[in-house]
């Protein structure tokens, strides 16, 4: 759905696949709603929401995900605060799109 114009109440429709494990929503208009809906697939286990309008009250739905193992999350609405939280709750989980220090000069993609 990578870039599509999927929506978050549109996200309600994927608890059908019980078994999904992947789901790409990188440059959707998907929110915090959206990321509700797909914490109830507990097969998840790679998450990309980069790009998108999620901000940190996601976090609390992602830890709905207990086969977590690779999350994106290059956002502006995500905190450096929360997502290093996140982190340290769940090591088993890469994440991409947040770094505790950032290399020196270098700085996370704009959205």
């Amino acid at each position: 759905m990578r870039g599509t114009k999927v929506t978050s109440d549109g996200l309600a429709y994927l608890k059908q696949f019980p078994k999904l494990q992947k789901v790409y929503l990188y440059l959707t208009a998907i929110d915090d709603a959206g990321i509700e809906h797909i914490s109830k697939i507990p097969t998840l286990r790679h998450v990309d929401v980069a790009s998108t309008r999620i901000t940190d009250a996601s976090f609390g739905f992602l830890d709905r995900l207990p086969k977590l193992e690779h999350l994106e999350i290059y956002s502006k609405h995500i905190s450096p605060k929360a997502a290093k939280a996140f982190r340290q709750a769940h090591p088993q989980c890469t994440i991409e799109g947040y770094e505790d220090e950032p290399s020196p000069g270098t700085s996370p993609p704009s959205n």
